[in-house]
């Protein structure tokens, strides 16, 4: 979602104040005017001159093929379980 920065042809960011050095290219601090356009809606959610603002979080595909892995070995796993579950209550019936 693109956001206008600007308040009546102004600029949002706070001028003759630095970045941290760690900011992206072009990514300022806001001026006290543009603090006046955030808003926090009652279920925590923030807002820049009434519309909605989107954050995405994403999984890398490491992070998916991991996620994938465990969910395969968690399924492998609770079938041996309830294979070996099988198998001893067999083995109790037979009186072994």
């Amino acid at each position: 979602m693109d956001i206008d920065l600007k308040l009546g042809g102004a600029s949002a960011k706070a001028i003759g104040v630095e970045p941290p050095p760690h900011w992206p290219h072009g990514v300022g601090p806001i001026s006290l005017d543009g603090l006046g356009r955030l808003g926090v809606s009652d279920d925590n959610l923030l807002y820049w001159d009434g519309k909605k603002l989107q954050v995405e979080r994403r999984f890398s595909n490491v992070e998916r093929i991991i996620g994938w892995l465990v969910a395969a070995s968690s399924i492998l796993v609770a079938i041996a379980t309830i294979s070996m579950a099988v198998t001893d209550y067999l083995r109790f019936l037979k009186g072994a």
